[in-house]
């Protein structure tokens, strides 16, 4: 949004060093550099999450915006520093829940535009498998930088895949604090469809159509 922002504002001051030019006064196209607007994106990111701190020393923020998925090379650019953290789940599964998600919410609008679960299921995994490959190119390109959290291992008492998350993210990862973590997230963000729920939505048809764009990803992540 801030990038369309300074683009705007570009375009426009670019028209009006053109009429100046044409009047011949004095004046031109005094608009933003890259390098400006990459600064002030950084510090509008940063004003942003220091809002959060409440003035405490805090080692990490964390912020939680799926959508972000698609941007992950203009955000390192602008915060080079930053860990993505890529939680994912059988894509199947996240169709349904998506789903079930935005029918509830449009109030009909929704379903205006996907009368059917197996429309809808069709646009969601092209944009799914975008996500992910987006996730796979950004480890690649930012080694270091990114871990990879499977929804489906957050269950249950004992979630052993928290200690290496823990562990990425540079901070306290013993045992007490791992469980707290865990009761705490559960509690926050759970699972809204079991996993396996696919299997009572999809019909033999929209299998075969998601298998077709995302096969080779279900089968990599296991």
């Amino acid at each position: 949004m801030l990038a369309k922002v300074f683009d705007d504002y570009n375009a426009e001051a670019e028209t009006v060093g053109n009429r100046l030019q044409k009047a011949e006064l004095p004046g031109n196209a005094a608009g933003f550099t890259f390098e400006d607007v990459d600064h002030m994106m950084t510090t509008a990111i940063g004003l942003a999450l220091d809002r959060w701190t409440d003035g405490a020393d805090v080692k990490v923020i964390a912020e939680k915006t799926p959508e972000h998925v698609v941007s992950l090379d203009l955000l390192a650019r602008v915060v080079p520093s930053l860990k993505i953290v890529h939680v994912y789940r059988d894509g199947r599964d996240e169709a349904v829940s998506a789903w079930e998600f935005n029918s509830g919410l449009s109030r009909g609008k929704f379903r205006e535009q996907y009368p059917k679960f197996g429309d809808f299921a069709k646009t969601f995994a092209g944009n799914w498998s975008k996500s992910i490959t987006a996730a796979r190119r950004f480890e690649r390109d930012h080694p270091g930088q990114c871990f990879h959290f499977r929804a489906e291992d957050a269950q249950g008492e004992a979630v052993p895949v928290l200690w290496p998350l823990l562990k990425f993210l540079g901070v306290d990862d013993g045992e007490a604090v791992i469980k707290d973590t865990a009761e705490a997230a559960w509690e926050a963000a759970q699972l809204d469809v079991d996993p396996g729920d696919w299997k009572h939505t999809f019909e033999a048809a929209e299998k075969r159509s998601f298998n077709r764009q995302c096969g080779e990803l279900l089968k990599l992540l296991g």
